[in-house]
């Protein structure tokens, strides 16, 4: 029996305490000195900046890159690099 009453006492804390954490929680607080006003340098991007492209078919971009490339008369030289931002789920990147 004493098991169980400490556990309830230890519930009822436990209780107290998150409930007088939620009603503090809202109240502001008040520093005695005002933060100091300092300027910070701009955040860079998160990623690389690209130019602003004109929207067209990627599909049709593909091709034509395609043709280019072998239009060359030389042996073509791959090099692999995908944009996952960009994916359209063609899965033309893994026929090779």
């Amino acid at each position: 029996m004493n098991e169980v009453e400490s556990r309830r006492a230890f519930l009822e804390k436990v209780a107290s305490t998150v409930f007088a954490g939620v009603v503090l929680g809202g109240q502001p607080v008040k520093a005695g000195a005002e933060p100091s006003k300092v300027e910070l340098p701009p955040r860079p991007p998160d990623g690389p900046i690209l130019p602003e492209l004109e929207y067209e078919d990627v599909l049709l971009r593909m091709q034509r890159d395609l043709e280019r490339a072998l239009n060359k008369g030389t042996t073509p030289k791959w090099v692999m690099v995908i944009d996952t931002r960009k994916c359209v789920g063609c899965h033309a990147c893994t026929i090779s």
